[in-house]
């Protein structure tokens, strides 16, 4: 996620400052040494008795209505011991039902938990397979942004998802211990392209509907809140690097030399990253798709990095804003941060 590089510089230079006068940063081992205060509470990963295998999300979107709905098939196995009880989390969606197989099972919500009886135990290799049907007008992690005809703010849907607000928008286990494969199907009005993580699959057209159904299809194993979704009218400008795709989304009518002038390096970038890292780029394509209202510069999406419209300027101002330290910065985090995942929050800051 893209963060002040200001602040960020002047924190290293006080590490850097601190190690130089002292020799070295004292060993985390020694409790008077810690990067703590000495009242912090000391915080654990969540316990988790499964292990989610891969999520399906089979979603349809409405802009006007501010609304998502559709079904999220979880595939998963006990870690240790027999479960017949799962805990997912859910916060302000209504479930219509559950099931399994076709039979309905039963469940309830507490505040922001959803839990699921799997109607027997499930021992630890046997993998289970459930469904649940919801809806929903999210207040956080999806957003819907923009006004109908203003050039300046198009109409957008976007996602949000870290730390732990995709649960906001569909039930999941919201939590940086897990990884899951994913697919993810997106109907949107055909007017629209929806830029979802992993490899395009297919697309399709309901002409009767008005509709188009974006299928993709994330073969390498991520956190939950690195699950995005950017639905727009959109323009895309294509790229690759190693025949890998690298696709630029960007508003309709945006000058193929604005897009070239903000991303036209990516490429050189992920040359240089997997060169450096020792690690070649990892998905399937990498994307960059610019929507109105971002809340951040970026945010590093698996494989679909999300990106403020601020990014696209007149030359003018990229000898004063370049663009591509933020780029640059969305880019590294597909290594450090979705290959390279912190088990939980208390190691973000790394």
């Amino acid at each position: 996620m893209r963060i002040c590089f200001s602040r960020m510089f002047r924190s290293w230079l006080l590490i850097a400052f601190v190690a130089g006068v002292f020799g070295q940063i004292p060993a985390f081992g020694n409790s008077s040494s810690r990067f703590i205060e000495a009242t912090s509470k000391v915080h654990y990963p969540r316990d988790r008795s499964v292990d989610f295998l891969h999520m399906v999300l089979d979603l349809s979107f409405d802009w006007e209505r501010k609304w998502v709905g559709g079904d999220v098939t979880f595939t998963l196995t006990p870690l240790a011991e027999a479960v017949r009880k799962v805990t997912l989390d859910s916060a302000d969606l209504k479930i219509s039902s559950i099931r399994s197989g076709g039979s309905p099972l039963k469940f309830r919500m507490a505040g922001e938990k959803l839990y699921v009886d799997l109607g027997r135990e499930v021992s630890p290799g046997e993998e289970f397979i459930f469904t649940v049907s919801y809806e929903g007008n999210p207040r956080k992690g999806l957003y819907f942004s923009g006004e109908e005809g203003n050039p300046d703010r198009p109409p957008h849907i976007w996602s949000q998802g870290e730390s732990e607000d995709n649960h906001y928008w569909f039930p999941c286990y919201d939590y940086p211990n897990d990884r899951v494969t994913f697919e993810s199907i997106f109907t949107v009005p055909d007017r629209m392209t929806a830029v979802g993580n992993g490899a395009l699959q297919e697309t399709t057209v309901d002409s009767l509907r008005g509709t188009r159904t974006f299928h993709y299809r994330q073969a390498i194993p991520a956190v939950t809140y690195l699950i995005s979704v950017a639905i727009g009218e959109f323009d895309v400008v294509r790229d690759e690097y190693e025949s890998i795709p690298v696709e630029y989304f960007v508003p309709r009518g945006t000058s193929r030399e604005t897009v070239l002038r903000s991303f036209g390096l990516t490429p050189d970038m992920m040359k240089f990253f997997s060169e450096r890292i020792g690690v070649p780029y990892p998905y399937e394509k990498y994307a960059q798709t610019t929507v109105s209202d971002f809340i951040f510069g970026g945010m590093e999406n698996i494989s679909a990095t999300t990106m403020t419209l601020e990014i696209l300027h007149p030359e003018r101002v990229e000898l004063e804003s370049s663009s591509q330290g933020l780029v640059a910065h969305e880019l590294a985090h597909q290594w450090w941060g979705d290959l390279l995942t912190c088990r939980d929050w208390s190691h973000a800051w790394l």
